[in-house]
Formats: structure tokens, C-alpha cells, sequence
């Protein structure tokens, strides 16, 4: 029951969350990871709430494993969001992490990383780029479910978050902290390849033009990983 639970662990880590560290595995593997998210983006300043349809976003993710210690990343591309109904166009969001973690107990792990987050916003006379970068601390855990090939995980990664933009005007500014959580099931197919499924939201609050603005994206996320 150790080793399957420590090669579950193994497999969460390769998901390509920013708060995903689960490194209980004794020795060393490479893993791919592969998400669709369906996602809604919604921002809001207390006063007004403004939502996109649900957009389906590709998360590719690699990992390295070396004993209690794993080096993981993940990447969005591109993808374009409709606020039209709001005015605001169609704007370009695309995401990427890099995180470090370690095994600190054989259900639990910590991670630290960078998380960023870029906007490209199609506003005259020039597109206007917003940049967000957190450094962010993560805790996860997981557990087999007895008799079974499933398994429960979750995880949190919070951190201060640094806005900028390319647009003056725009007065961009850093406000208080990024924050996501994961939490879902999985089902091993066999011992190379897992399946999850959770649900994930992720928290970016900043200043735009002297107003505290904050942006929510949280959806169902579908995903497999494949260890070598």
C-alpha cells in the first residue's frame, strides 16, 4: 500500500499545478502531464462583476524527480476570452509556472515557485500588456482510497503578486495575494498512467486606475500523466 500510495504521489506532482510537490517517490522519473480545463474568467470590483463564456484551456506540464526532491512546470498557451458584452474586447491570457517541493512527510509536500500570468488587451493606440508574477509557497496532500485504484488529492499555493503593465494610463498596481486550489480524484490505469479530475480556481487581485479589481478563474480540469 506504501509504494502504490508513493507512486500516486508521484503522478500528482505532474500535473503542472503551481502548488502541486507531492514527491514521495523513492528514486528517479520523468513525468508529462496533460489538462483541459474549462474555465470561466470573472472580474469584478465589488460593484460590478463581468464574466467571459467558458473557455477550454490546454495545460502541458513536465516534471523531474529525484528522490524526496522534484522540479516541475507547466504552460497554458495563448488563448483569447470574450468580454465584449463589457466593452472590453476580446483580450489574450497565457500562463506558466516553474516550482521546486519536498517530501515532508509521506502524505504531505511543500513547494515553492513562480507563477505568471500575462494579458494582452487589443485597446488603441497601442495593445496594452498586463504582466502578473507571484512567488508563491504550496501545501498538498494525497491518499489512496482502500481496495480500490482511486485516489483523493488537494492542494493550495498562495504568494504576493507583482503587477505591471506597458500601458501607463492604465495605472496597473500590486495588490495583496495570488491564491489557487486543486482538489479532485484519479484513477490509475495502470502503474505508468493516471487520470484525474478536480476542481480548480485561481485568485489574481490588483489595481486598475485607482480601483481594487479582482480576476477569478476556476472550472472543471480533466487531465492524464504518463511517468517514464
Amino acid at each position: 500500500m506504501i509504494y502504490k500510495f508513493k507512486k500516486i504521489i508521484c503522478f500528482i506532482s505532474a500535473i503542472g499545478l503551481s502548488s502541486f510537490a507531492n514527491i514521495a517517490c523513492a528514486d528517479t522519473s520523468f513525468s508529462l502531464g496533460l489538462r483541459a480545463w474549462d474555465t470561466q474568467w470573472l472580474s469584478t470590483d465589488g460593484s460590478y462583476s463581468y464574466g467571459t463564456g467558458e473557455k477550454r484551456l490546454v495545460i502541458g506540464s513536465v516534471s523531474a524527480k529525484f528522490d524526496n526532491l522534484i522540479v516541475f512546470g507547466s504552460y497554458s498557451p495563448e488563448a483569447v476570452y470574450d468580454f465584449t458584452e463589457a466593452g472590453w474586447g476580446k483580450p489574450k491570457r497565457k500562463e506558466s509556472d516553474i516550482n521546486v517541493g519536498y517530501s515532508v512527510h509521506p502524505y504531505i509536500s511543500i513547494s515553492l515557485g513562480i507563477k505568471s500570468i500575462s494579458q494582452k488587451w487589443d485597446v488603441t493606440p497601442v495593445d496594452t500588456i498586463v504582466d502578473f508574477r507571484a512567488t508563491t509557497i504550496g501545501l498538498s496532500a494525497a491518499a489512496p482510497i482502500p481496495e480500490t485504484s482511486l485516489f483523493m488529492f488537494g492542494s493550495a499555493a498562495f504568494g504576493p503578486v507583482k503587477a505591471t503593465s506597458n500601458n501607463a494610463s492604465w495605472a496597473i498596481e500590486s495588490n495583496g495575494l495570488y491564491g489557487s486550489t486543486d482538489f479532485g480524484m484519479g484513477y490509475s490505469l495502470s502503474s505508468a498512467f493516471k487520470l484525474t479530475m478536480s476542481y480548480r480556481y485561481q485568485h489574481v487581485p490588483y489595481v486598475f486606475q485607482g480601483v481594487k479589481v479582482q480576476d477569478n478563474t476556476s472550472g472543471i480540469a480533466l487531465g492524464g500523466i504518463v511517468t517514464f
